[in-house]
């Protein structure tokens, strides 16, 4: 089985570019139940990605930035500063 180091780069160098993607998206769609229909869609579009890295169809580059996306949606529902309790929820 491959081995892609893409988890790891996304959680130590990629957050900020979650974060800007989920500001552009909150531009874009500012409605609460189209975030969670994105979540849904972009983990899928993980696992997709995940099972086209395996099967040598896909680079980890594109797995990562899928990872990215998903993050991106995540951060609108629960921004990371509300886990901290710096912030309120959308």
């Amino acid at each position: 089985m491959r081995s892609c180091s893409a988890p790891w780069r996304v959680c130590r160098g990629r957050p900020n570019e979650a974060r800007s993607a989920a500001g552009k998206a909150a531009d874009k769609f500012p409605q609460p139940n189209y975030i969670t229909l994105k979540i849904a869609e972009e983990a899928g579009e993980v696992i997709r990605a995940a099972v086209h890295y395996a099967e040598n169809r896909m680079e980890c580059e594109e797995l990562e930035g899928e990872i990215v996306q998903l993050l991106a949606m995540l951060n609108r529902i629960v921004p990371p500063t509300a886990c901290r309790g710096g912030g309120d929820r959308p």
